[in-house]
């Protein structure tokens, strides 16, 4: 791992409460401004900024400026989602409508500073209620919403995209059926978690949250790949709700659906860079250079073909998403890759994306 890797790393571990530094961060003026750039692409830049407040920097001025705002935004923005969920829980109770959260700020409770951990959208689940929910935001909240007919129904909310799901999984293949199933059947036996910082939102039980953000978080590193943010999600959850999760439990579902290898895999880099300290010397195990390969996923990620209307950029990024999905893929699943290089361009391609 190179300079940036290893800082961004140690600070993380620090402002996670893991291993406090106490020494100040001296950088480069470019390695600064590399660190920044790469602390907003893994989506940690706010609490990864708090931090080097915390311990000394010697950061440039201009690059300091440019952070600040940065920081400032994404405390708003965590704000702004915060008032968008209490509100959407108050309107949906008054409709009879029980709304479980899922993901987002529920995570972001196990953190220190929970207004530092970055949030893009919220997540629900309103058990028989799907319907209802998609009728009452389509007439109440947001008339331009469309039921696109897949498995969430998206609408803005203040400003906020919210979507409503009617599974806890993209259910494309066996092992996200299976998954799935066991969410389901969890979140209909298994008391919710309530928190007394947000009343009245229904979280999942810790042994759900902890199967859900798992297999969320390989889908997602199959898929399109996975951020520091979402290393330090597994770590903080799996932390924080350790004496409520039963992990033999857990280690018996992910080994039924296939997916021991890689849940092992993804606890184990947590554990070696964020200090997570989890035991899972009994699950079966990747080879090293399983883990090299997740790194270099997570520090070198794909561009989106769709962000670009250059031909040429266009087809080489398609040639690289493919490589990177043919690699991550069995490593997540133990299976190949299903799509060819063809059906990644969309009007040949069913395969749902995550």
């Amino acid at each position: 791992m190179n300079t940036i890797e290893n800082t961004i790393f140690a600070i993380l571990r620090s402002a996670l409460g893991i291993e406090k530094s106490a020494m100040p961060v001296c950088l480069k003026p470019r390695q600064w401004k590399k660190l920044f750039y790469t602390a907003i692409n893994q989506q940690v830049a706010a609490i990864v900024y708090d931090e080097l407040n915390t311990v000394g920097n010697d950061m440039p001025e201009e690059i300091k400026n440019q952070w600040q705002a940065y920081y400032d935004f994404s405390i708003r923005r965590f704000d702004t989602q915060l008032m968008t969920m209490t509100q959407l829980s108050v309107m949906l109770e008054a409709e009879n409508i029980r709304m479980m959260l899922l993901k987002g700020i529920g995570i972001a409770l196990t953190y220190p500073k929970p207004q530092l951990r970055e949030c893009a959208d919220i997540d629900i689940y309103c058990f028989a209620d799907f319907d209802k929910v998609n009728k009452y935001a389509v007439s109440c909240i947001d008339k331009e919403a469309k039921d696109n007919g897949t498995e969430e129904f998206c609408f803005e909310f203040n400003g906020v995209e919210v979507e409503n799901h009617s599974t806890f999984t993209k259910e494309f293949n066996a092992a996200n059926v299976h998954i799935g199933k066991v969410l389901m059947q969890m979140s209909e036996q298994n008391p919710p978690l309530y928190d007394q910082r947000i009343p009245g939102i229904m979280l999942p039980s810790a042994q759900m949250g902890a199967l859900h953000l798992i297999m969320h978080t390989l889908s997602h590193l199959a898929w399109s790949g996975i951020t520091l943010r979402q290393l330090c999600d597994v770590t903080m959850y799996l932390r924080d709700h350790k004496e409520q999760i039963d992990f033999e439990a857990l280690h018996c579902v992910l080994k039924k659906a296939g997916v021991e290898k890689s849940a092992a895999l993804l606890i184990e880099i947590c554990n070696k860079y964020l200090g997570l300290g989890i035991n899972i010397s009994d699950w079966a195990q990747y080879e090293n250079d399983a883990e090299a390969t997740v790194l270099h996923s997570v520090f070198h990620p794909f561009e989106g073909s769709a962000l670009t209307n250059n031909p040429i950029k266009k087809f080489h990024r398609k040639v690289v998403m493919h490589r990177f999905r043919s690699r991550l893929h069995p490593i997540v699943y133990g299976e190949k890759f299903p799509d060819s290089f063809l059906k990644s361009f969309a009007f040949l391609r069913n395969h749902h994306e995550i």
